[in-house]
């Protein structure tokens, strides 16, 4: 029956004779790119990929005007002359980034910790030498020694 909607029944082609794309080798090969694109592209997109269940495992297909339709609808759309963009300045500078801003805003962070240690850095006191000798900055005492 055309209207009825039976269990396992193999959806319809646009065309009645369209050849059908048998593996995920055959489908990848036909968007051209790699299997494991156009299984996270089914599982994230929608990629119209049909399942025969037998038994355990199910063997997958695809109709080629599905698949192109589905292509055709994520087609970036070009932008006539007259209309205006949706992002008027798509190329931001690179001092716009966020990881170049973040970047800037930990440095920032370092030099305030550096001057905060500076500032209330103090010098500690020199100790006496523990021997007792006399020292000063032209010479310095070596015991044992005359002179």
């Amino acid at each position: 029956m055309p209207g009825s909607s039976q269990f396992g029944a193999a959806p319809e082609p646009a065309s009645g004779k369209e050849r059908r794309l048998e593996s995920w080798g055959e489908i990848a090969s036909y968007l051209r790119r790699e299997i494991r694109t156009v299984q996270r592209w089914e599982k994230t997109l929608g990629l119209p990929i049909h399942r025969l269940r037998v038994g355990k495992n199910s063997s997958v297909y695809a109709y080629p005007s599905e698949l192109d339709k589905w292509y055709l609808e994520r087609e970036p759309k070009e932008l006539k002359d007259d209309e205006p963009a949706d992002d008027p300045a798509p190329d931001e500078p690179f001092y716009k980034g966020k990881a170049v801003w973040l970047a800037g805003m930990a440095g920032l962070l370092v030099l305030g910790g550096f001057a905060i240690v500076a500032l209330n850095w103090t010098p500690q006191p020199r100790k006496p030498n523990s021997a007792g000798w006399k020292t000063s900055t032209i010479c310095a005492a070596v015991p044992g020694r005359s002179g």
